[in-house]
This record gives C-alpha cells, sequence and structure tokens, in this order.
C-alpha cells in the first residue's frame, strides 16, 4: 500500500510518464557519445581514453544507465581489483570510477 501510494506521487510529478517511457542507454554507448564529445572540447588524456575504452568493453559497458547504482560500481570496483578483473590497485580502480564518473555526470546532464 505505501509503495502505491508512492509511486503515485512519483508519477504525479511533470514529466515522470514520459521519462517512464524513456529507452536506456548503455555505458557503452554513453562512453562513445562522451569520448566523440569531450574531443571536440579538448583532446583526452590517453590514460583517461584506454581506460574509458576498457570500461566500455567489460560487463559495465552492457549495462543500462538506469541500472547503475553506488553498490554497482563498488562491486565494479572490487571486480577490478580481483584476479578476474585483472587484479589492479584499489588506486587504479578509483581512477577508473573517476573517469567513469565524468561520463555519467555529462551523460545525465544531457
Amino acid at each position: 500500500m505505501a509503495w502505491a501510494k508512492r509511486r503515485e506521487t512519483e508519477l504525479s510529478e511533470p514529466g515522470a510518464v514520459e521519462r517512464g517511457y524513456r529507452v536506456g542507454r548503455t555505458v557503452k554507448q554513453m562512453i562513445e557519445r562522451y569520448l566523440v564529445e569531450a574531443e571536440k572540447a579538448r583532446p583526452l588524456g590517453e590514460t583517461k581514453r584506454r581506460t574509458l575504452n576498457a570500461i566500455k568493453n567489460s560487463y559495465l559497458g552492457e549495462m543500462v544507465d538506469s541500472d547503475i547504482s553506488q553498490q554497482v560500481l563498488a562491486d565494479y570496483a572490487l571486480w577490478l581489483m580481483s584476479p578476474a578483473g585483472g587484479g589492479i590497485k584499489p588506486q587504479t580502480a578509483g581512477n577508473n570510477l573517476v573517469y567513469l564518473s565524468s561520463v555519467l555526470s555529462l551523460a545525465r546532464a544531457a
């Protein structure tokens, strides 16, 4: 009952129904667009470009934006530090998330 009431309130907000019909974008699509658009403003560093390409080609690249949460990002960082994800150091995993956050922030604004 509480869920239904909360959902009715959410749907009563302007534009809520239209957002419900919105087609999500994958992380891969967002990164590809970011790489094109960001290069127009100024060249990206090789490390950032390489890192974003690695992210888009990982399992995270196939996820839809609406499925991305803090928990998903934390799990991704843990996976990167595991042997299956390459066994990178925590600092490097953190840098990967910083690079990804610039993509997600720009995509959210767009």
